[in-house]
């Protein structure tokens, strides 16, 4: 279901339940979203808008990333940008390059095909993430992973305490917490994911069906968003 497009500046807020590295993503240069929480509800956010994930419970809320959207394209789109070639999964370099998100395109006959991937390669979350096919692209975004803060407490409203996105908070609150953001820390990746794991070199090679070749495999951790 798509949200109603309000005025000003808009933010949505979801919990980020596992942290590998692949949703978001914010290797490469830009931070990206493509198989998460967001895209799976078919949020539409514009340019400006943002996008906030903060950890689960347990992780006490931190704030795991905030990302200003700067573009939002379809799948097929987005393999075949060259800019974003460096996201699609590679398996002999090392677990950054393994947990790209860019994994899906159409086939000449538009059937939607992924790339070889360690994330999201059964039938049940192929279909999900093709409902709505879109990547939320940013250039200045805040990543701080294992490094996440703590989420002052005039910006609870933001804390997710069930599944789903939520983006209708007010105008004003937003901008106090993107000035917050901006005041407080610089931009980019400032920490490592929670959930990596630092494998360097791959471990097996499989064929995937669904796929146009065989390549290296790395063990890396399971995203069941």
């Amino acid at each position: 279901m798509k949200m109603a497009r309000k005025s000003g500046m808009r933010l949505c807020s979801y919990t980020v339940v596992h942290d590998t590295g692949f949703a978001p993503n914010p290797f490469g240069g830009y931070c990206t979203l493509a198989a998460c929480t967001p895209n799976h509800q078919g949020i539409n956010l514009s340019r400006g808008d943002w996008l906030v994930g903060h950890a689960t419970a347990k992780r006490a809320h931190r704030l795991i990333y905030a990302m200003k959207v700067f573009d939002a394209l379809d799948f097929d789109t987005y393999y075949n940008d060259s800019r974003f070639e460096s996201k699609k999964p590679r398996f002999d370099r090392t677990w950054r390059e393994a947990c790209g998100d860019n994994i899906y395109y159409l086939t000449d006959g538009g059937v939607w095909m992924q790339h070889p991937t360690n994330f999201h390669d059964d039938p049940e979350s192929r279909a999900q993430d093709t409902r709505n096919p879109r990547v939320f692209v940013s250039k200045h975004f805040h990543y701080f992973g294992a490094n996440a803060p703590k989420i002052p407490k005039q910006f609870s409203p933001f804390i997710r305490d069930r599944q789903g996105c939520k983006c209708d908070y007010p105008v004003q609150l937003v901008k106090t917490f993107v000035k917050w953001l901006e005041m407080n820390f610089t931009p980019g990746v400032l920490g490592e994911p929670f959930d990596f794991i630092p494998i360097q070199t791959p471990t097996r090679i499989t064929h995937h069906p669904n796929a146009l070749a065989q390549v290296r495999q790395v063990c890396v951790p399971d995203c069941n968003h």
